[in-house]
């Protein structure tokens, strides 16, 4: 075919072609999944390693011939956008070239520049990319450009080179991409010289020349004639490469099946293990980014570096796949040779890896030993003083008090509601100290989980004033603050051992009976508490020991009185060791508990089969048939899990008969409520997730100063602002939290404090131990810093005591990542997951979320806190949805004044000053306390608690309904958990816009047993309504 050196119709509709399917292909798919990626790997990529996004869950125990089979039906839908575009790329390239002559240099070097310049940006695997560099190839191109192009594609993609920057510690990208740069412009064209004479373009058809130059005088015609060679040169491709594609995707299912990454776990490198590693990453045909994803696990799972080295160079680079293509396409010598030098290369890699890793280490412990002969000992402060928690003498509102049937009514006004003066916001922003609470504050190993996640939160009236009191939990036991007409005021208790714990869930609850609020605590490994109220107070309290499993830290509870008889009960929620269980079997000492209570006779009984990351549990009667029923929701795997209430107790779904579709895949809080006042219950799953347009806009970027002014601005102290300037620096030391980029010289950034300093070090030596998978350096953290000397010795147990079997049951729920999921009740018990895009689908890295009534129109509102350390310098702002009478979900915050722009974990809401509205108090993660003030002051409201002297002292359980106006009706649920770290004692607030009274009031009892109040009740009141006993 003779080439035209004029530009042709052909050529201009071929190179409009082009531009199109790579514009489509870049913003359509490539660029948002290479992003996506950005999130991390998670465990099912130690059952499939082809694919971060497996479609069919691979179970251990399956036989080897399903397992390849699923691995290779996973792999080819992962890859099936990248080589689709591969393919039409190579037909588009191959048309042009039948038009087109492609320049050539005689200077290797160039042709190699152009190669990697033309593949870089292109943002496909070495297996899509392999077509179109034979297309290339057979169109005329020279061999050096075009595999330049095939090893520069996977490599050199700007998402992948931040991907890489940011998982990986400086000196093994260094090493990836000067082995990666060595091999491309060096051995490449040497090797292709040597075996790939030059050579002219080949045909597999031919055209007529006068046909030619007669339909390039007509557009049409052209355009006839351009699919025409396209749709030959397609099937060509397809004939010639896809063969070879799904050869290569079984080959490397097998291949990866076969293999474990058990062996390369600890100990010392060898030469066998890393040719194995070398070879066996050379052959696996990796879909783009998930070769840094598998890499970025195997660091997480304890790999030498070395193997890592290993696994970040040649996975990606080169497989079995482009091997077939070099070898049927090119020339077998030079797949032979481009084989070869990239195993030694790889080879070459890990050892580089491993000496400046071992450097490292050397230098740490040396540092390390160093820093702690050059600071004084920490001098630890005396014990606090006592004081005595006493009731408030400022009365709430004059309670009148009258019988209904089996009821006392207690019925106390609320005060007169005044909008803040200046004020035109929903809310008015404080500082924790003007309402009485004081700021905590944070030290270096809270940068690591769990400690990172925040720490609990609780309300409830524990002295009966009838102002609602705040528990806050701490690095060293709790703080008390009982309420006033003023907002809090602070006591301190003596709580004997409990005030050296490290304390993470605090909750109120009557688990007694006896009509006063007890504290329940979690701790990080020092077991869960009790502390009896005694008539009001803590002080010399009784405290009872909970059960649990022996290694579980909880990080979630809820209550409720499952069988009846009056004592209440209580699920844990515990947690293992956080991000890193995403790569490690689930360990069997860390399951979740079920505890029957009987006059504090604790009975724990286990419901699951298995272990998860659990922080939010919650009793709720989900599906509305008058049983209470539970949900857990697990970050990470396996997926949420709902228990059915039934007359023989709980009894866990499947994806195939349960009423919920989806679960988010990191979810961190679980909340009910009717959000349409339909009277059914609707539930709302949330966690991680940055999918939502809406989030992406929120996410604002600052340079280092204002980054650490926006998230220390809230300290009014002035040295506590500079001390959480000094650690917000420690991210430097601690960047993702991963152990691998951790540089204990960084800890000099503290040395003007000695005993922030001692932390860090500390802190850095737990790092230094899990990166070097060597307990032992364990025993060299000082005694004093006790949490992180538990922190080290729990990884090791963590990882001793982990199960062989991963946990990932074919019948669970589907897992979404980047997305909320909220649940319609239906009459049916069946539920319909509902997408509410640009609303509460997406919420950034959300952690508590609860549904209440905070402007008083009828409809519940949506709060939602945000944030998490950052190594890069952004923030999510908390967010607040409107709810559009129950229709949809609109952004507020700013409007009404909760865009909070730190890192906010649990928040509070009570009603403060009694005025009838819901106010707010978040806790940061850096240690302030907020009160938002709520100003509304148009709308009617009223509230409803409940006490029971048959059942729970607190209802718990119970659901209360109302009748009001023309018709209007609401429900509210009586419940103690769900959300994250944030525990209030159940009251149900209504907001009834214009409306004055309601005409019927109905509480439907723990027990099952209904009341009716048809008389009116009065708006902005509260109703404390007492069931007496039998």
């Amino acid at each position: 075919m003779k080439k035209y050196p004029s530009i042709t119709k052909e050529v201009w509709i071929l190179s409009f072609v082009l531009l199109i399917t790579i514009i489509f292909f870049w913003s359509g798919s490539r660029y948002p999944q290479l992003n996506e990626k950005g999130s991390g790997a998670g465990q099912e990529m130690l059952s499939d390693k082809l694919t971060d996004r497996p479609v069919f869950i691979i179970e251990n125990e399956s036989p080897l011939w399903k397992r390849v089979v699923l691995s290779t039906a996973n792999w080819l839908e992962t890859n099936k956008l990248g080589m689709a575009f591969g393919l039409i790329l190579a037909a588009i390239c191959l048309s042009l070239l039948n038009y087109i002559k492609m320049p050539k240099f005689n200077n290797p070097f160039l042709n190699t520049v152009c190669g990697t310049f033309t593949g870089a940006p292109l943002g496909i695997c070495v297996n899509c990319a392999a077509p179109v560099a034979k297309g290339l190839f057979k169109g005329g191109v020279n061999g050096t450009f075009a595999l330049a192009m095939m090893f520069s594609s996977p490599k050199f993609n700007v998402v992948i080179f931040t991907m890489v920057i940011s998982l990986f510690p400086f000196y093994l990208v260094i090493i990836k991409y000067l082995f990666t740069l060595i091999f491309i412009f060096i051995f490449l064209p040497l090797l292709v010289r040597q075996t790939l004479p030059d050579k002219k373009a080949t045909k597999h058809f031919e055209d007529k020349e006068d046909e030619k130059k007669k339909d390039n005088s007509n557009w049409g015609k052209a355009g006839a004639n351009v699919l025409m060679v396209l749709w030959i040169n397609l099937v060509y491709i397809i004939k010639k490469v896809v063969p070879f594609m799904i050869l290569a995707g079984i080959l490397g299912a097998l291949v990866s099946q076969l293999t474990s990454i058990t062996p390369f776990i600890g100990g010392e490198m060898t030469l066998w293990k890393v040719t194995l590693l070398s070879a066996i990453t050379l052959f696996l045909p990796m879909p783009i980014g998930v070769d840094i994803l598998l890499a970025e696990l195997l660091s997480s799972s304890g790999v030498l570096t070395g193997y890592v080295s290993i696994s970040l160079f040649s996975l990606g680079i080169f497989s079995v796949y482009s091997f077939l293509i070099v070898w049927n396409y090119f020339s077998k010598k030079l797949a032979l040779l481009i084989t070869i030098s990239l195993f030694l290369l790889s080879i070459l890699s890990g050892y580089t890896a491993d000496y400046f890793f071992q450097k490292q280490n050397h230098d740490a412990i040396k540092y390390y030993k160093t820093a702690l002969h050059s600071i004084v000992k920490k001098k630890f402060p005396s014990a606090k003083q006592k004081t005595p928690i006493i009731k408030s003498n400022q009365s709430i509102p004059k309670s009148d008090r009258y019988s209904h049937n089996n009821l006392t009514i207690h019925q106390y006004k609320h005060n007169s509601r005044s909008k803040e003066k200046n004020s035109i916001k929903l809310f008015s922003k404080y500082h924790g100290s003007s309402f009485g609470i004081k700021e905590e504050f944070i030290c270096p190993d809270e940068l690591w989980e769990p400690f990172f996640y925040g720490r609990g939160m609780a309300s409830g009236d524990f002295n009966n004033d009838g102002w609602t009191d705040i528990i806050l939990g701490r690095r060293k036991g709790v703080s008390f603050y009982t309420g006033n007409t003023k907002g809090f005021t602070a006591f301190n208790i003596d709580l004997g051992f409990i005030d050296s714990l490290d304390i993470l869930v605090t909750t109120l609850v009557d688990v007694d009976n006896n009509g006063f609020l007890d504290l329940f605590i979690s701790t990080y490994d020092t077991g869960n508490y009790f502390i009896l109220n005694d008539n009001g107070n803590f002080q010399n309290a009784r405290i009872i020991d909970v059960p649990k499993h022996e290694n579980a830290i909880t990080m979630a509870i809820s209550f409720t009185d499952l069988n009846n008889d009056s004592w209440i009960d209580f699920y844990l929620g515990n947690w293992g060791f956080g991000s890193y269980t995403r790569y490690k079997n689930p360990n069997r000492y860390t399951a979740n508990s079920l505890v029957y209570n009987n006059n504090l006779n604790f009975e724990s009984v286990q419901i699951e089969k298995g272990s998860a990351e659990t922080l939010t549990v919650l009793f709720s009667d989900f599906n509305n048939d008058n049983k209470m029923d539970l949900l857990i929701g697990n970050d990470f795997k396996p997926a949420d899990e709902y228990f059915i209430g039934t007359e023989d107790g709980l009894k866990r779904t499947f994806l195939k008969d349960s009423m919920f579709r989806v679960s988010p895949y990191y979810t961190m809080s679980i909340t009910t409520a009717d959000v349409n006042n339909d009277l059914l219950l609707d539930t709302y799953t949330a966690g991680l997730n940055f999918n939502g347009p809406e989030i992406i806009s929120k996410e604002i970027e600052y340079d280092d100063n204002t980054y650490l002014q926006t998230f220390c601005s809230g300290y009014e102290n002035k040295e506590k602002y500079n001390q959480c300037i000094e650690i917000m620096n420690l991210r430097t030391i601690i960047p993702r939290r991963d152990p691998v980029l951790v540089k204990l010289e960084n800890c000099d950034l503290l040395k003007k404090n000695p005993d922030l300093f001692r932390q860090s070090l500390a802190m850095s030596m737990v790092f230094e131990a899990i990166k070097q998978n060597n307990e032992t350096l364990c025993s060299m953290i000082e005694k004093e810093q006790s949490t992180q000397k538990k922190l080290c010795e729990n990884y090791f147990k963590y990882i001793e005591n982990s199960s062989a079997n991963i946990i990932l049951d074919e019948g669970a729920i589907t897992q979404l990542k980047g997305q909320n999921a909220l649940h319609i009740g239906k009459t049916d018990q069946l539920l319909t997951k509902i997408n509410l895009k640009n609303s509460i689908n997406n919420t950034g890295w959300t952690w508590n979320t609860r549904f209440l009534d905070f402007d008083n129109d009828q409809w519940q509102d949506l709060f939602v806190v945000n944030g998490c350390w950052w190594d890069k310098k952004i923030y999510n702002p908390n967010l607040y949805f409107k709810n559009e009478k129950g229709v949809f979900f609109g952004h507020s915050e700013l409007d009404v004044g909760l865009d909070d722009v730190g890192i906010t974990h649990s928040f509070l809401s009570i009603d403060i000053d009694y005025d009838g509205d819901l106010d707010i108090i978040t806790r940061s993660a850096v240690g302030q306390v907020y009160v938002y003030k709520n100003n509304e002051n148009i709308n009617h409201a009223i509230n409803i608690n409940l006490i029971d002297n048959t059942g729970n002292r607190n209802a718990i359980g119970a659901k209360i309904y109302i009748e009001y106006g023309d018709g209007k009706k609401q429900i509210r649920e009586l419940t103690l958990g769900g959300g994250f770290m944030s525990y209030q004692i159940p009251s149900a607030h209504f907001g009834l816009q214009k409306y004055k009274n309601i005409q019927k009031l109905k509480i439907r009892w723990p027990d099952g047993i209904e009341t009716v109040i048809d008389s009116t009740l009065n708006a902005n009141y509260t109703y404390v309504i007492e069931r007496m006993t039998k």
